[in-house]
């Protein structure tokens, strides 16, 4: 790694390439070296980190630059960004290839929050997560977007890292400006997705009068005849409670209702319930079972619906929405008192407690 740095180096002091070029070049010698894995945190630091903010205009041989081991209180942060003098960034690094726990995720926060910076970043040198820290809520709300080198797409990968990191974005505010936007809109769709399960539940158990009018004409127009309002309420209903569902292998004696809902012609949703369920019955067969291959058997029984765009969407978190909901529902049911993490590895190993095997059994 050190020679594609001083390749770098090189070509950009010959002028054979620019900002974009040279970045795009970094970024694809990253994603083809199989040696990073292995990477400790200094090598991160050394090999992909430092290089590839030179690339976006950062340096340390100048004030407004790049500050190492940054003293935020009696801590430090890993790097600090400066412009005029002032920390603008922070970025905290942890060794490739390793998850980001709950504390590395308050930790960058707090060291932004007490330094008044406002855009920290949480990197191992692939994935990369990036928070608006002053912004209200929970620390993983704050994140707005997030850049996995290896699996997003490379024109992607450089437009989002130009449009977060280059320093003549961050002097002009433009960063901030499309952090804010990006995350208002997520915002926006947050609260929408929230909502829409509501609005439906509001035309199904209460149609309005435009609803009903309309099967109300339409009715007369094919048959001659006008059926009154409690008619057609009732058909509504009982229509959507008879609807096709769709087949997926389901043995637990837990699962009393369809196992979807349909979004519009083409999306098909798991119902939190019966994914909650998946869940319960895969941890219980087998005692107790890691992340990974727990998210695998989930996966096999509702592999075709996860196949779907909708669930492959990678969210804020770096992960598919598949795997985001399964995460939420564990995190929810851990609180509860349902399940318990046994072993305290990396991806973490799950158990059911006694009140979660009561349910099933």
């Amino acid at each position: 790694m050190q020679n594609i740095y001083r390749e770098y180096n090189s070509l950009v002091k010959r002028g054979t390439i620019g900002m974009p070029e040279q970045l795009r070049k970094f970024i694809e010698e990253v994603r083809n070296n199989s040696e990073i894995p292995s990477y400790d945190e200094a090598t991160v630091e050394h090999a992909i980190i430092t290089p590839l903010l030179n690339h976006l205009g950062w340096s340390i041989s100048n004030t407004n630059g790049i500050k190492f081991r940054y003293a935020v209180g009696k801590d430090k942060v890993d790097y600090a960004l400066i412009v005029n003098g002032k920390p603008q960034i922070f970025v905290e690094v942890k060794r490739s290839e390793r998850q980001f726990n709950a504390d590395e995720k308050k930790q960058i926060l707090n060291y932004a929050i007490f330094q008044g910076v406002d855009l920290a970043i949480l990197t191992n040198g692939i994935i990369w997560w990036f928070y608006l820290p002053n912004l209200k809520g929970k620390w993983d709300e704050r994140k707005f977007d997030t850049i996995n080198i290896n699996q997003q797409g490379l024109d992607e990968v450089v437009s989002k890292f130009s449009d977060y990191l280059e320093k003549d974005n961050i002097k002009s505010g433009e960063a901030i400006k499309k952090a804010n936007k990006i995350y208002e809109r997520q915002q926006k769709e947050k609260v929408i997705l929230e909502t829409l399960p509501k609005a439906w539940d509001k035309i199904v158990n209460e149609p309005d009068e435009l609803l009903v009018d309309l099967v109300k004409d339409k009715t007369e127009k094919l048959c001659g005849y006008k059926p009154d309002d409690e008619q057609i309420k009732e058909f509504i209903k009982e229509k959507v409670r008879t609807q096709p569902s769709v087949d997926v292998d389901i043995s637990s004696k837990m699962y009393r209702h369809t196992p979807v809902i349909t979004m519009g012609n083409e999306i098909i949703k798991i119902k939190g319930r019966h994914l909650t369920n998946a869940i319960f019955e895969v941890i219980y067969k087998s005692k107790k079972i890691a992340r990974e291959e727990a998210m695998n058997e989930i996966c096999k029984k509702f592999g075709n619906i996860f196949k779907q765009k909708y669930y492959q969407f990678i969210d804020g978190s770096g992960l598919s929405r598949w795997q985001h909901r399964i995460d939420s529902i564990i995190t929810k049911k851990r609180k509860q008192g349902f399940i318990k993490i046994v072993e305290e590895t990396e991806t973490g190993v799950w158990e059911l407690t006694d009140k979660g095997k009561k349910l099933i059994e």
